[in-house]
């Protein structure tokens, strides 16, 4: 491993998770929903309990939160509620995915392929937008990878301390997303006994000290959070949440057998590019046997039984495959050094440089005239289609480095315009922001009331309007919230839900004083949204309009 090398995946790693991460607003629903309970956690001092508001948040273990939490309160964001803060975790998941990548393809692959495969793999369209948001995924891929390279490592007769990393790595990765790392790990390690009939290279695996580190890491938190939510904790993350998902379609969340082999050319990108060329290599390299420098059983184990297991789930979300994408990154850096060895690669190569952005441009001009902001604007696109070409002619003329440095170049261009601008400014149409500054307009928000609810919403269930108002909002039928208000409490009311708002108020005496209208967009529904913020008549205001 070159220091060089690792700098510059490293850079690369972190301007592709970046863009974006200071300027788009914070997004619904789940981010919102993990940084707000993280901010909960760091303000309360409450580190054992996951909650949203009073609702207990027991799908998924706490580790994201603390390194969110910590976060937060290192950058001195928890009462401005920066929500770049809290996505800092993931930028670093994603840098962690691309070195580790680095580190076991050295082993696996070769350096140079290794140095392609990372950065490739770092410019990656999906894991690079996952590290520009505050959840668990983009963490978790890191982790997840680290454990598969110290794991390659110890196969090619690294020193047996690494199996000390591995296991501080897998325990983390089960304090992250609980038991996906482990099923991982576990297909992986089957998958190799069976193929090839030895384990004997596994042994430094059952250390007990290893094992040790895991139950210190994960057993005692596990054990407290599962005896102080009286035996919910297992029962809402594990009975249902994880297992519903492997026999129905959960949330709405369906799809076909198949369908992240489809998505692999938009999401993988630019990687895709090269890995026609690099299956090819793998295809000859089984075939010789002199090749002992690629190890190519532990690739195809590592991205194989993963990726069938998630075509076969009903329950299909994009980065479910996430896991195994540096093992096909790692391929492709394989197809990098050797494309010119296999013409119809070349080929394959030329297709899915046009067939990537495609799909790219086409969701994107979707979602633009979904949000009613008219179609793509070209313009914006130059740099990135002229290094789009460039590339072409480099793969033509199979100069195939060259045109791997072009890809990554494209990539970063198309992360920095589409997330760090364009999609900034669609976030932007969002209610949740301009609400939040209305409510600070009217005094209605306080730093020293974070996190206790008292501002009653109805009809616009936005948990980043949650996050932006320091807790201080929460999600009601009309009717509760015709309640709240008659007890003298501000109500923000959609106008869709007026009607049963007014019909709830029948029969009070308060009038109803309008402090401001914000009208939006609410990108969860695909529906544009008016919202009256409402107080009864009597309470002082300096911006007052009555009904």
């Amino acid at each position: 491993m070159h220091v060089r090398n690792v700098l510059l995946i490293a850079l690369v790693a972190a301007i592709a998770a970046l863009a974006g991460v200071f300027t788009m607003p914070v997004l619904d629903a789940d981010e919102a929903r993990y940084a707000q309970a993280s901010a909960q956690m760091a303000q309360t001092g409450d580190y054992l309990h996951i909650r949203f508001l009073d609702t207990p948040r027991n799908a998924k273990p706490a580790g994201i939160y603390w390194l969110q939490a910590a976060s937060a309160r290192v950058f001195g964001q928890l009462e401005t509620r920066q929500i770049w803060a809290w996505r800092l975790p993931s930028v670093l998941g994603v840098m962690l995915a691309a070195l580790a990548t680095y580190w076991a393809g050295c082993v696996l692959v070769g350096e140079r392929a290794a140095f392609w495969g990372a950065l490739l793999l770092a410019s990656s369209l999906l894991l690079a937008s996952e590290g520009g948001i505050a959840k668990t995924d983009a963490m978790l891929v890191g982790l997840t990878t680290l454990c598969m390279a110290a794991l390659a490592h110890l196969r090619h007769g690294g020193p047996q301390k690494l199996a000390w990393l591995f296991w501080a790595a897998l325990g983390a990765a089960v304090l992250v997303k609980g038991p996906i790392a482990p099923l991982i790990v576990l297909m992986v390690l089957l998958a190799l006994w069976r193929w090839e009939g030895s384990a004997s290279w596994m042994r430094p695996l059952r250390d007990w000290p290893g094992l040790l580190i895991v139950f210190l890491m994960v057993g005692p938190w596990l054990i407290m959070m599962q005896t102080g939510t009286n035996g919910a904790f297992l029962k809402d993350s594990v009975g249902n949440d994880f297992f519903p998902k492997l026999w129905q379609v959960q949330e709405g969340h369906g799809g076909f057998i198949g369908q992240h082999l489809v998505g692999l050319v938009l999401f993988l990108f630019p990687a895709t590019i090269f890995l026609p060329a690099g299956f090819v290599h793998l295809w000859n390299a089984q075939k010789d046997k002199t090749q002992d420098h690629l190890d190519w059983r532990f690739l195809l184990v590592w991205a194989v039984p993963w990726w069938v297991a998630v075509e076969l789930v009903p329950t299909k979300l994009v980065h479910y495959p996430l896991p195994a994408y540096p093992a096909l990154a790692l391929i492709a850096g394989l197809g990098v050094v050797h494309l010119s060895k296999t013409r119809g690669a070349v080929w394959a190569g030329l297709a899915l440089t046009a067939a990537g952005p495609i799909a790219v441009f086409v969701l994107y001009g979707m979602l633009l005239r979904k949000a009613d902001l008219g179609g793509i604007r070209w313009g914006d696109f130059i740099g990135f289609f002229t290094l789009l070409l460039g590339l072409a002619g480099l793969l033509f003329g199979q100069k195939q480095q060259k045109a791997a440095m072009l890809a990554v170049l494209a990539a970063l261009s198309l992360h920095l315009q589409m997330r760090g601008k364009t999609l900034s400014a669609l976030q932007a149409l969002s209610p949740a922001q301009p609400l939040t500054e209305l409510l600070v307009k009217n005094g209605l928000l306080s730093p020293r009331r974070a996190n206790a609810p008292t501002i009653a919403v109805t009809g616009l269930s936005l948990p980043s309007l949650v996050f932006q108002s320091g807790g201080q909002v929460w999600f009601a039928t009309p009717e509760e919230a015709a309640q709240a208000f008659a007890k003298g409490h501000v109500v923000l009311v959609e106008e869709r839900h007026r009607p049963r708002f007014d019909a709830a108020r029948l029969g009070t005496e308060q009038d109803v004083v309008t402090l401001g209208v914000v009208e939006g967009y609410n990108y969860t529904k695909g529906q544009r949204v008016r919202v009256e913020v409402l107080r009864p008549k009597g309470k002082s205001s300096r911006h007052e309009t009555q009904n």
